[in-house]
Parts: C-alpha cells; sequence; structure tokens
C-alpha cells in the first residue's frame, strides 16, 4: 500500500467520528465551495456509520458477553496527529489483533 495524499481522498478524517461529535465539530462552519462535496460525502458516511454502531456495539456484546480475555489488551494513546491511527492500521494487518475500540473524547469538543 502506498502513501495517501489525504487532501486528495473524497472524504475528511471526521468520517471515524460518531455523530454527536461531527454536529458539535461542525456547527456554525462555513464550508468552502471547493470542499462541499467532501463535506456531504463525510457527513453522510458519518451518519450511516453512527446510526449502524449500536447495533454492531450489541451484536458482539453478545458474542462476546462469555468469552474470556486470553491475552492482556493493547491500548494504544497519544496525542492527535501522532501516528495512533497508523499503529492501529500496523496492529489491524497482524492476525493475532482483533478490533481495536477507540475512546472518544467528546467532553473535550
Amino acid at each position: 500500500m502506498g502513501l495517501l495524499e489525504f487532501n486528495k481522498l473524497p472524504i475528511n478524517t471526521l468520517v471515524g467520528a460518531d455523530w454527536k461529535t461531527f454536529k458539535a465539530i461542525t456547527a456554525g462552519r462555513e464550508i468552502d465551495p471547493a470542499y462541499r462535496g467532501k463535506y456531504r460525502l463525510t457527513k453522510a458516511v458519518c451518519r450511516l456509520l453512527s446510526t449502524l454502531a449500536p447495533l454492531q456495539e450489541n451484536r458482539y456484546r453478545k458474542l462476546l458477553a462469555d468469552k474470556p480475555l486470553e491475552h492482556d489488551p493493547v491500548f494504544i494513546l497519544g496525542h492527535w496527529r501522532s501516528g495512533t491511527t497508523f499503529m492501529h492500521n500496523v496492529f489491524s494487518c497482524d492476525k493475532h489483533f482483533g478490533i481495536i475500540l477507540p475512546i472518544r473524547l467528546c467532553s473535550l469538543i
């Protein structure tokens, strides 16, 4: 996989935010005409993923409720833009690691 140029992607990195966070960040902002398409696509995907998140959480909570942890969990902590997503992507390529759930600090926004 080559390096991505984020400014050329059709979607913004806010797509990973929950709907409440997305609305809080974008509320009252004027979107430059050159970025309106990217904004709309990001908004639509964010809304869709936020709608589906509770379904996914409920399903996997039930499936994993009686399963003990075999290994200690790994936490990736870091400042914004410090490489935590890169580390997540590296760990995701290893079959020994499962999903890593992000912890969002919405109170900071």
